[in-house]
């Protein structure tokens, strides 16, 4: 079972690295979470700087496409669960293998 991510904080922060994110969402599905700005573009510098806020590491997050089924399909950033730091994650509790959060 992954651990379970606070998801308003890590909105919260990719917000604070970029203004322009102010639509930001995240979703937590099994070990990894995806950011979604609700930008088009990925400046290499912003990616780094959410990269660097949420796990302290420059080359954790990983920019991908849309989901198939996204209503609005913007690029998304994919960051595993076990490289946030611990701030971000829910103490004890933890997300089921066969449950989307």
């Amino acid at each position: 079972m992954a651990k379970k991510v606070n998801t308003e904080a890590v909105v919260a922060a990719v917000i604070r690295v970029n203004s322009l994110y102010h639509e930001a969402r995240c979703e937590q599905y099994k070990s990894i979470i995806y950011i979604k700005p609700g930008v088009y573009d990925f400046d290499v510098e912003r990616i780094v700087g959410i990269s660097l806020r949420l796990t302290g590491r420059w080359n954790e997050a990983t920019v991908t496409g849309p989901a198939f089924t996204d209503q609005y399909p913007h690029l998304r950033l994919i960051v595993p669960v076990d490289s946030l730091l611990p701030e971000f994650i829910i103490e004890g509790e933890t997300v089921p293998e066969d449950e989307e959060e």
